[in-house]
This record gives structure tokens, sequence and C-alpha cells, in this order.
């Protein structure tokens, strides 16, 4: 090999290596926002949470053990002075009505599957961020590529008008008007520069980074074609919201069937033992041999107040599980709004690109072309040149703006969504 080929591959291995070891696709960065960014890790804490309440809340409560000293006189407080007296060893275990540990367990599992679709809508709407401030910072990257192009060709008209007010051919405000311009742009620059400290900033906090951490962005973006297939069906099946509001009502109906039947008592069995001492006279007669006593029984309490406790528990979990319906029907209300009005952008912005791209540019810059050609043999006035010039700023502006904004769209359908489009990301 050669020693320039070498000196080639050793530049390529130091410079571009590295940067592509470094370089992340918006993938990488929206997985590594879901494992870096808090409220993911702090639904998973809540989740774990709910199901150690699941299993809670179908236990049994602890047996009761009692020891009872009973039954003896006051002044000597013996055992063998009256047959009454005793050591009373008492153990009691509270039993659940049968049914009612199935009931408590199901709307504690009702509550942790809404909390597992709260945790994936929060997943959802953290992919939905992280792409939109990407494709925000790249669009911001790509106005600021043209505004630095078409800084330098007004530089060039400077030079070209500069010739003609030098031999007369035109007059001074002529270049008063690019100078303005060339500010202009530099303003814009400016303005650009700050967007890139900003959408850069935001990304790097969904990743949990520090603000100044490089980000790189493509260098050329192309139109994604907007979804052909009917999505509502998809959104309202998959979209964890409202996944989440339908689970929600579900646990407040469970836990308003569980309050009816709350009312039903919990039984309690015990059983005690007796100890006693053998009871002898001042004859020296035993009266009482002391046999040991065996007891027992159940116990359960009256449901008289059932109304005004689980009676009163039962109408409010139901109200509650109608309040979680409806709310379920606004958001998918609201949804298939959103859904048809970020469809139709999609759409608009994708016509947009292509027209843009592939008809008003390339017509414009060849009137631009054209137009200098025509301004340099005296066939062209300064205000075309200058009209023409400032309009393909605005077609380029606009051509990679529509183009950026397919991105988002397609951003936000999937947020609405809930999932990845089954026609979307073909670009063309």
């Amino acid at each position: 090999m050669r020693k320039k080929d070498l000196s080639a591959w050793l530049l390529w291995i130091v410079l571009v290596l590295p940067t592509a070891a470094h370089a992340q696709t918006l993938d990488d960065l929206v997985s590594e926002a879901w494992r870096a960014h808090g409220s993911p890790a702090a639904l998973d804490a809540r989740i774990d949470a709910q199901r150690h309440a699941t299993r809670r809340a179908g236990g049994w409560m602890n047996p009761v053990f009692a020891v009872e000293y009973s039954n003896v006189p006051v002044d000597s407080l013996a055992l063998d002075e009256s047959p009454m007296s005793g050591v009373q060893f008492k153990l009691t275990q509270p039993f659940p009505f049968p049914g009612k540990a199935d009931k408590r367990r199901a709307g504690s599992e009702y509550l942790t599957a809404a909390a597992q679709w709260e945790r994936a809508e929060k997943v959802n709407q953290l992919r939905f961020a992280v792409t939109k401030h990407y494709y925000e910072l790249a669009r911001n990257r790509l106005l600021q590529q043209i505004t630095e192009r078409h800084l330098e060709q007004a530089a060039t008209l400077v030079a070209m008008v500069r010739i003609k007010f030098q031999v007369g051919a035109t007059g001074q405000h002529n270049l008063l008007r690019l100078a303005v311009l060339e500010e202009r742009l530099r303003d814009d620059l400016a303005e650009f520069a700050r967007g890139e400290v900003e959408h850069r900033a935001m990304l790097n906090a969904l990743l949990a980074r520090d603000p100044g951490t490089p980000i790189q962005t493509p260098g050329l973006l192309e139109p994604v074609a907007p979804a052909a297939a009917d999505l509502w069906e998809q959104a309202r099946d998959a979209r964890p919201l409202l996944n989440f509001w339908t689970e929600k009502a579900r646990a407040e109906q469970a836990e308003a069937e569980r309050a009816g039947y709350e009312a039903w008592p919990d039984p309690s069995l015990w059983v005690g033992y007796r100890v006693r001492e053998e009871i002898v006279g001042p004859d020296g007669m035993v009266r009482d041999e002391g046999d040991d006593f065996l007891t027992f029984g159940i116990a359960f309490s009256l449901p008289l107040l059932h109304g005004q406790g689980w009676g009163a528990a039962k109408k409010e979990k139901l109200a509650r599980a109608q309040a979680a319906q409806h709310e379920r029907r606004a958001v998918a209300d609201d949804l298939r709004g959103q859904l048809a009005t970020a469809l139709a952008s999609w759409r608009r912005a994708y016509e947009k690109a292509q027209v843009y791209r592939n008809k008003i540019g390339p017509d414009q810059n060849r009137a631009l072309e054209s137009t200098r050609s025509a301004y340099r043999v005296g066939s062209a006035d300064f205000a075309t040149l200058y009209g023409t010039e400032v309009g393909l700023l605005d077609i380029e502006r606009q051509a990679v703006t529509a183009v950026v904004e397919t991105h988002l769209r397609q951003a936000q359908v999937e947020a609405l969504v809930g999932a990845d489009l089954p026609d979307a990301g073909v670009k063309k």
C-alpha cells in the first residue's frame, strides 16, 4: 500500500470511527430516554407497589392470642379459693367471608393494570417528545445551512451591484438594500444559534444528559408519505391512555361490587383453654377437683348500619366508575378529532414538500440564474434580481419546513395511536 493511501486510512480511522462509535440514531435516542428518564422508573416502582397491595388485599388477618387471669378474689388474687377462677389461654382467628378476598384482589389487580397502562402512556409521550425535539433540532440546522448559503450569495450580489455602481449603472440605494438583507440573514443566524442551544438542551434533558452534549441529526431529510389506513380503529385498541381509563373504570366497578359484599360479616372463630386449681374447703374436703375447661365459639358483626357504611361506599365507587367511563369517552372523542387533524396536516405537508422540492424550487433556481445573467448585461433591473433572490430563500425554507413537518406529524400520529403505524415510514 502506498504511503498516501495508508495515511488516508489512518486519517479515516482517527476521525471517522470515533464519530461513528458515538453516533446515535433517533431510535437509539428514544431507547436511551426510556432507560434514563425518571418517569418510567417512578411508574415501575408504583406498579411494583400496587402488585404488593394486591397480595396484601387477599390476605387474612393475623390470629390473636390472649392470656387471661380471671375470676379471682379481689382480696387474695388466689386461684384455689373459687371454682370460677382460672388462667384462660385463648386463640382467635378472623376469617374473611367466602368470596371477599377474591373481590378485594380483583379491584387491586385492575389498578395494577391501570398503572401499567399509565407507564405505557408515559413511554409513548416520551418517545414523541424525543422525536419532536430531534426533528426540530434538525430543522433548525437545515435552515441555518440555507441561511449561510444565501448569505454567501448575498455577498456575491453585492460585488456584482458594486461594479455597476462604480460605472454609474445603478444607484447606491440598491447596495443599501443588499446590506440590509445581509444584516437580516446574520440576525437569522443568531436566532438559529439560540435554537440550537434550546432544542439540544431540551433533548438532552429527556436523555438525562448534560445540556451541551453533542447530538447528531441528518443533513438531508426526505418527506414521509402519510399513512393511508384509517387509524382510528387501531388507536382505539392501542392507545395506552384509553386503556388506562378502561382499567380505571373496571377497578372502580370492582370496588363497588366489593363494597356491596363487605356488608356480609367476617366470622371470627376462637378456642380457649382454662387452667383451674383444685378447691379444698376448711374441713380438708375437696370441693372442686379443678378440671380444666375447653371453650370454643364463633362471632360476627351485625350489619345494622350497612347503609351508612358500605352502602354509601358502593354508591361512591359506582359514581367514580361512571366518571372514569365518561373520561374515557371524552378522551376518545378528543383523540379522534386530533387524529383527523394531524393526518390532514401530514397530507398537506407532504404535498407541499413534493411541490416545493420538485417544481417550485427548481423553477425558482432557474429563474435566479436567468435573472443574474440578464442583470449582468443590463436586461433585468435590480428589483427583479433582489426579488428573485429573496424568493428563492423563502422557497428553500418553506421546502425544508414542509419536509420536517411530515416527520413531526408522523411522530404526532404515532403518539396519538400509541403504536407504530402500519403504512407510515415510507420515504419518497
